[in-house]
Parts: C-alpha cells; sequence; structure tokens
C-alpha cells in the first residue's frame, strides 16, 4: 500500500508541475497578479518532489552521524510497506548490530587484557609524550613504590634517579637501570621501553624487572 502511495504521489506531484506550468505560460500575457497562483504551485511541486528523493540521504546522513556519536540507540523501522526503504531500514539496523557487537568485543578484550596484565608479575606502565601514564598495572605501582600514578612527575617523591630514568625512556634511551632506595633497603630495576603509535600519538610501554636477587646471585 505503501508502494503505491508512493508512486502515486510523485506521478501527481509530475502531473501538478505540468498543470502548474501550463497555467503560467496562459496568464503570463498579460501580466497580472493571477500568473502568481501557477508560479507558487510551481515552487511548492519542485519542493515537495526534493524533499521526496531527499528522504534517503537524510537518513544516511542521520544514520552516520548516529555512529559517529556512538548512539547505539539508533534504529529505523522495518514494518512498512514500501520494500525498498523496508530493505534499507532492515541494513541499516543490521550495520548498527554488527558495530554493538564489535565493541562488545572490544570492551570484553580490554577487560581480559586488563585482567592479564594484573596478574603478570612484570611491571607494565604506558606512558604518552606529554609524560602522563595511562596504565599502570598492580606490578608497577609495587615496583615503583607509588599506588596511584598519573604522571612521571610523582617519580620524583619517590627517588630522583627513578625519575631520571623514566626521562630518558621518554626521549630516546630504550633501557634504563636505576637503583632505588626504600625504607626496606635498595632495588635494582631494569626499565625496557618500547614505542608504537595509537591513533597518531606516540606511546612507550615500559616494562619493569626487579633484578635486585639476580645481581645478588653473581
Amino acid at each position: 500500500m505503501y508502494n503505491r502511495n508512493h508512486y502515486f504521489r510523485l506521478a501527481l506531484y509530475i502531473v501538478l508541475l505540468i498543470a502548474f506550468s501550463g497555467a503560467f505560460f496562459l496568464l503570463v500575457h498579460p501580466w497580472s497578479w493571477y500568473s502568481l497562483l501557477p508560479i507558487s504551485g510551481i515552487v511548492w511541486v519542485i519542493y515537495r518532489i526534493v524533499n521526496l528523493y531527499n528522504r534517503f540521504p537524510r537518513k544516511m546522513s542521520y544514520f552516520l552521524n548516529a555512529i559517529e556519536n556512538e548512539d547505539s540507540t539508533l534504529f529505523f523501522p522495518e514494518n512498512i510497506g514500501h520494500q525498498p526503504t523496508k530493505e534499507m531500514h532492515e541494513s541499516l539496523n543490521r550495520v548498527n548490530r554488527l558495530i554493538q557487537e564489535v565493541k562488545l568485543r572490544n570492551r570484553e578484550q580490554e577487560q581480559y587484557y586488563g585482567m592479564l596484565l594484573e596478574q603478570v608479575a612484570t611491571g607494565i606502565a604506558v606512558i604518552n609524550n606529554k609524560g602522563s601514564i595511562l596504565l599502570a598495572n598492580k606490578a608497577a605501582k609495587e615496583l615503583l613504590n607509588y599506588p596511584y600514578l598519573t604522571h612521571v612527575e610523582q617519580l620524583k617523591r619517590v627517588d630522583t634517579n627513578l625519575y631520571r630514568a623514566f626521562e630518558g625512556l621518554l626521549e630516546e634511551s630504550n633501557h634504563q637501570f636505576v637503583k632505588v632506595s626504600r625504607e626496606e633497603g635498595t632495588t635494582q630495576l631494569s626499565l625496557q621501553a618500547t614505542t608504537f603509535a595509537n591513533h597518531d600519538n606516540a606511546l612507550r610501554v615500559i616494562s619493569i624487572h626487579d633484578i635486585s636477587n639476580e645481581l645478588d646471585a653473581k
């Protein structure tokens, strides 16, 4: 039913456009205010035709904007009679569901890798080029003796040599050895950095090992 109405409206608009155009040419000589009526009709019919064929681009724009804004609640009605529009809505809803599933899988993977990082004995810290610590697992906080790591500047409170070692890793060095003085004694740490790009941002992944026992054994 909707399919027939859709084409009926298009045919009606075309007939009205022809009628208004003919009336305009009949009334344009001699010029009178009556000619404004068919002109207004022509403008209205053209507007309706353009509006009819702009529905699809508007829907696509609305859909893409929703994806860009991470709006996962978007849904297009599928119980309509116009078959092409129904198929388009089903396809858009299917793509939206796939995007939601990918986001869910990514979130689950992030949680999984986060749990793994918390379980490993090696300290792991991810730092950007401004010195902000984006991630630090439990082992890293224990080895660096600082429970709330957010920036390398905080390491000055632990040990000046430790801060300088991290500064060196952020600049050009890939490996540093540093002695950290604590109340319970001195700890020898091995720091190794790897650089990788994330969305055009250069990040440094720093692994932290306590090699005190190895040095004592030697």
